[in-house]
């Protein structure tokens, strides 16, 4: 028996989250299907062999390798140890957090190979309200530093500010807040999710919230904002170069996009023993992935990495990198401040 795995296989059963991941592995046979020709696998083969769609499959093995559940090498994966994995997740009970359950049906026929492509916000809101739920503690920091120590240093003028894909508002409200001089505006896709924030922000007199299609902005806002925020967005995007080209479009002269994103790396092998690459890998397939995959997108998720997201960012027209920080000292907010030329 392999002590050094047993240990790391009780820590995952131990996080409710990763725990989670390891049950809807199960749950799609993922573990019968690789113990059962015990070799290593590459992921478009392991999906084929289980029937599911290996953008889905590959962000959960990849979460698994961070986690250290699952070991890679050559772009194989494998389990170290199967004594140890069955002693500690076959002989206990799994079960998901109680709103990755609510939602657990319908990610499940997503992955099928003849599934759904994927779901958003107002079919599944379970998940995001989770999410909202872990990072309200941080909200005011963020915005208070994404105010005074990325806005106030890097943008000329900051009259007009977007929050493009502001969700609920909970961060759009506090943001606001601390750009008390600015006027700013939120908007999100999700009918539910901007009834929620204008219910929530009736208080703010310099915030506005309205449904908008990223990929589709209205026409009079050309050149309309100073500073335009993308916080945990990019990688949720069906189409982020068209996205990115409606950013461009209402973006003025010389403004700033700040990015935000958790700063996981592109090559999985990076990630190992990175417990917060493997929790937001575990979130992604139940969020980032369902719904980056709508409509055939691009179902990059958090495993697009921070890699892949800058060579995309460094190959937008107009567009230049001018920093980059850890927002409140965290790799989950990583932020790319961005120029137009």
């Amino acid at each position: 028996m392999n002590p050094k795995y047993l240990q790391m296989c009780n820590r995952v059963f131990g996080d409710k989250v990763l725990q989670s991941g390891v049950c809807l592995g199960k749950r799609i046979g993922l573990f019968e299907a690789m113990q059962s020709k015990n070799k290593p696998w590459d992921i478009a083969t392991l999906a084929k062999e289980t029937h599911v769609k290996e953008p889905y499959l590959r962000e959960l093995i990849h979460s698994y390798v961070s986690s250290g559940l699952l070991d890679i090498k050559d772009s194989k994966v494998f389990v170290p140890d199967w004594k140890v994995f069955n002693e500690v997740f076959v002989s206990r009970d799994l079960k998901y957090v109680s709103q990755f359950q609510e939602v657990a049906p319908i990610l499940e026929k997503c992955f099928t190979e003849k599934g759904p492509s994927g779901y958003g916000h107002d079919e599944a809101p379970y998940v995001m309200e989770y999410i909202l739920s872990l990072r309200a503690f941080y909200n005011n920091s963020i915005a208070e530093e994404l105010s005074e120590k990325v806005i106030k240093v890097h943008a000329k003028k900051h009259a007009d500010v977007l929050d493009l894909g502001c969700g609920s508002g909970d961060l759009t409200i506090p943001f606001a807040k601390a750009l008390n001089a600015s006027k700013v505006h939120g908007c999100d896709f999700s009918e539910n999710a901007i009834t929620s924030a204008k219910i929530a922000s009736f208080s703010v007199p310099n915030l506005d919230f309205s449904k908008q299609d990223i990929h589709k902005l209205p026409e009079d806002w050309t050149e309309k904002f100073d500073v335009i925020l993308l916080y945990d967005v990019l990688h949720d995007l069906q189409f982020p170069g068209k996205a990115m080209e409606q950013v461009m479009r209402v973006l003025k002269k010389g403004g700033i996009v700040i990015i935000v994103d958790p700063k996981v790396s592109s090559n999985p092998s990076e990630n190992i023993g990175n417990m917060l690459a493997a929790q937001a890998l575990t979130f992604s397939t139940w969020w980032c992935i369902p719904s980056s995959s709508c409509n055939h997108g691009s179902g990059h998720g958090v495993g697009w990495g921070w890699q892949n997201k800058e060579k995309f960012l460094t190959g937008i027209p107009g567009l230049e990198i001018k920093s980059r920080v850890c927002l409140i000292k965290s790799d989950y907010n990583f932020a790319y401040i961005c120029k137009k030329k």
